[in-house]
């Protein structure tokens, strides 16, 4: 892991971590750099992403990483610890350090659910299969990733699937499929915000198993959209609720097991 940082030494904490397929440098140029508020934002490149050469080996390890950073740069206190798809699983895995004081945390497409032992002896082939199909169908493939993603984007995002090895693409995904459950306080639950496209694969169980684990955790699954759609296709109003959260705006209920009905949305206008 090797960890860029922005914004001024000393602000709050956000600590970033990215979608399966991007680098650090592009989550920071189309989230982490539209942030309004004085923060130090902190983005690691994982295991085969960016400036990190070094395969992906497990959530656990990346967690870790993440974790020895934090603590060699001084840094106790998180204002926002936000993770999106694999970087969401990095984030639950930090989750079971309590030393580590997390005011704020916003998990896009959080693979939190275990999927059934058949579906993960699956699940890393067929994305492998997946991956072989787009490389031999490779312009007619790039133009569906442009469309979904936008020629910047999309563009990236398939020159890191296409360098992905075996390995580190196995890793990714066994990381996301073996479910992520840690401890999380009520306190911490009643500030953590989990959103889902309705699409997604991850869409099917999780939002069940983060109701019934974590009541007091706010949730939204958007209907029709894909795995990180949202927020690729509003990124300014979704940034904007993560300046939110971060800055300790949001307004949420006191009561217990209410964390669906919140005073305010709990996921970006759209």
């Amino acid at each position: 892991m090797i960890m860029h940082t922005y914004g001024r030494e000393g602000a709050p904490v956000i600590l970033m971590l990215q979608p399966m397929g991007i680098s650090a440098e592009m989550l920071y140029k189309i989230l982490g750099s539209k942030f309004k508020g004085d923060y130090h934002i902190l983005i690691p490149d994982m295991g085969g992403h960016g400036d990190e050469i070094g395969e992906f080996i497990s959530a656990d390890i990346e967690a870790e990483h993440a974790l020895l950073y934090l603590k060699a740069a001084g840094i106790s206190e998180i204002a926002l610890l936000y993770g999106a798809s694999i970087g969401a699983a990095v984030a639950l895995r930090m989750l079971d350090v309590p030393e580590l004081k997390v005011n704020n945390i916003f998990l896009d497409s959080a693979p939190v659910a275990r999927f059934g032992y058949a579906v993960r002896k699956a699940f890393g082939p067929a994305v492998r299969m997946q991956r072989a199909v787009y490389m031999k169908n490779d312009v007619k493939m790039k133009r569906q990733v442009e469309a979904r993603w936008g020629k910047e984007l999309g563009d990236h995002i398939s020159r890191n699937f296409e360098a992905f090895s075996k390995k580190t693409l196995t890793n990714m995904v066994n990381s996301c499929a073996q479910g992520n459950m840690p401890s999380i306080p009520q306190e911490q639950q009643r500030h953590t915000f989990m959103e889902w496209g309705g699409n997604d694969v991850f869409a099917r169980i999780s939002p069940k198993v983060v109701s019934y684990l974590y009541p007091d955790v706010n949730i939204c699954v958007r209907p029709g959209y894909q795995y990180c759609e949202f927020m690729v296709k509003y990124t300014d109003r979704y940034v904007a609720f993560l300046d939110k959260i971060a800055s300790g705006k949001f307004e949420y209920r006191e009561k217990r097991g209410e964390s669906a009905q919140l005073k305010s949305s709990p996921c970006p206008a759209g």
